[in-house]
């Protein structure tokens, strides 16, 4: 199933990912070079998005199709905005908003992926018999601490999406203070 799937280190800190498209598990250098329960987790975590991936888990497929429509716009949205406000376009902060949906509802459906990937590489260390419980326990945290990265970075988008969307209330003169 995985026999298409490259290996690669990645430079930096906490830069663990597999990416769909090119088929790669990327695993930092901090990771990869580690024995530690923490690179365990971590590494059995991103294995099994790879493993979500052979499957043609739903949700990933989504993320990945989200992910590729938003990227090459996202960077220029911020931009877009305020061009808008300043030239007083509001077309331009409107589809600006439209993209911070976009990307609340990326953030949206990766949170059930990584649950995912989570809960099933604790399963698969304990199947291995990679690690006792009480290793286990500390793999779980780790994964855990690491969700809610993806929580707090929820928040974020949707603390932005209010603001904006009040912002463009604002210059339509829909709303007022």
């Amino acid at each position: 199933r995985l026999e298409t799937v490259a290996v690669n280190q990645a430079p930096g800190y906490l830069t663990d990912h597999y990416d769909p498209a090119s088929k790669t598990l990327y695993l930092s250098d901090g990771i990869a070079g580690s024995r530690s329960i923490t690179a365990l987790g971590i590494v059995a975590h991103e294995v099994l998005h790879a493993v979500q991936d052979a499957e043609g888990y739903r949700l990933m497929r989504l993320r990945a199709q989200l992910g590729r429509r938003l990227a090459p716009v996202a960077r220029w949205s911020s931009l877009f905005f305020l061009g808008g406000m300043l030239f007083r376009i509001p077309v331009a902060m409107i589809l600006s908003g439209l993209v911070l949906l976009g990307s609340v509802i990326l953030t949206l459906v990766t949170l059930p992926v990584e649950r995912n990937a989570s809960t099933r590489a604790v399963e698969a260390i304990r199947a291995a018999g990679l690690a006792d419980e009480a290793e286990l326990a500390g793999a779980r945290q780790v994964l855990r601490a690491a969700a809610f990265t993806y929580l707090a970075g929820l928040g974020q988008r949707m603390a932005q999406l209010v603001f904006v969307g009040l912002l463009v209330l604002a210059a339509l003169g829909l709303w007022q203070s």
